[in-house]
């Protein structure tokens, strides 16, 4: 996915720079494994151990187990009509993010 990355840095709008990473975060968008936008324009990145990216058109912002997530290897990304996310994961279910909390649901329900 490092080619998605590079995309997005050469098509970028000049009054929207793609941010550029700094030391190792250099590499987590490497391992990319879905996508999607939310209802509010941000793209999400879904990669292999490394949680969910936000990109907001100027930033990005990293979500990882230590945010709430149930698993840093994300699989799927769904945006229902009410605008939230849900994220599904390896291993760890399915995690809600409504913008402020993660709820995880497993097969044995909420956690």
């Amino acid at each position: 996915m490092a080619q998605l990355y590079q995309f997005f840095r050469r098509n970028r709008p000049e009054s929207q720079p793609f941010p550029e990473q700094s030391g190792d975060k250099s590499q987590q968008l490497d391992r990319v494994w879905t996508i999607a936008e939310d209802l509010s324009g941000n793209i999400w990145f879904g990669t292999v151990e490394e949680g969910v990216w936000r990109y907001d058109g100027k930033n990005m912002t990293n979500f990882t187990v230590k945010d709430g997530l149930s698993s840093n290897t994300i699989w799927s990304i769904f945006v229902d009509n009410a605008g939230i996310l849900w994220f599904g994961t390896e291993e760890g279910g399915v995690c809600k993010y409504d913008g402020n909390v993660f709820v995880n649901f497993t097969k044995n329900g909420a956690m």
